[in-house]
């Protein structure tokens, strides 16, 4: 990437959040990020992490540095048969509905808002179904990023 710039991984939230996240449903306590990780055998799991954001008016994260932004719609309903992703990166749905299953046959909903955490980089990797037309963002970190750390406000 060229641009040397930063971007707020925070501001990116917003932007998802201003572009049909109205009336998702948030998790008691606030928002929260979906994690997809391979295990040492190679099995895909997913953990949901709540995002732990400083007090006040504004409730934000620290800034996580990133190195590239892709824009994708999804225009049709679709099945993603096992696959691995391409690189450690976020994924917001602005709009539409998927559906994720990993190893152990887990399906979970991913609806408009939601923040996944894609790094299940080795092994058998997940299934993603397009159950309607989709919108997503998908934002890759830099090396070293730790998401688990930087969702308990630790990066």
């Amino acid at each position: 990437m060229e641009r040397r710039e930063l971007l707020s991984l925070g501001g990116i939230a917003a932007i998802a959040g201003a572009f049909g996240a109205a009336g998702a449903e948030e998790p008691a306590g606030g928002k929260r990020v979906l994690r997809i990780y391979a295990d040492a055998d190679g099995n895909s799991h997913i953990q949901e992490l709540p995002i732990a954001t400083k007090p006040g008016k504004t409730r934000r994260t620290e800034t996580a540095a990133v190195t590239g932004l892709t824009y994708a719609d999804y225009t049709a309903s679709s099945v993603e048969d096992w696959h691995r992703a391409p690189g450690r990166q976020f994924s917001i749905s602005l709009s539409g509905e998927i559906e994720v299953e990993v190893s152990d046959g887990k399906k979970h909903p991913i609806h408009a808002g939601d923040i996944v955490f894609l790094e299940d980089l080795q092994g058998k990797g997940h299934i993603t179904r397009i159950l309607t037309p989709v919108t997503n963002i998908f934002i890759r970190v830099a090396d070293g990023f730790d998401v688990v750390k930087w969702s308990r406000g630790e990066a």
